[in-house]
């Protein structure tokens, strides 16, 4: 189970996640407590996401699709998080069609 806490204020949001994760395999569980939750969409921007639950996406894991997108997206900066939203979901459908030309670019 995640548990995500937001503080939201006049100056901003502020969200934090513990960092427990079940790793689930053939041969049983695994429970790890450094599991990273939270990432950013932009390194020139305060813009996250959070994690929680199924932590892959067409078998890549979600923070190297995270990590791929920052990567395409480079300095672009959109006026609201709407726009971030749709950039985001664009570049989703986007590996989706594309998934084998990405998954060469992922490291497991």
């Amino acid at each position: 189970m995640t548990a995500i806490v937001g503080v939201l204020s006049r100056r901003g949001v502020a969200f934090a996640a513990d960092s427990a994760a079940t790793h689930t395999s053939a041969s049983g569980q695994k429970i790890t407590n450094h599991a990273n939750k939270i990432f950013t969409l932009s390194k020139y921007h305060s813009v996250g996401v959070a994690l929680y639950s199924n932590l892959d996406f067409m078998g890549i894991p979600w923070d190297n699709i995270i990590k791929m997108y920052r990567n395409d997206f480079h300095e672009k900066k959109f006026t609201t998080l709407d726009d971030y939203i749709i950039s985001f979901w664009a570049f989703i459908k986007k590996y989706g069609s594309n998934k084998n030309k990405y998954q060469r670019r992922t490291h497991y």
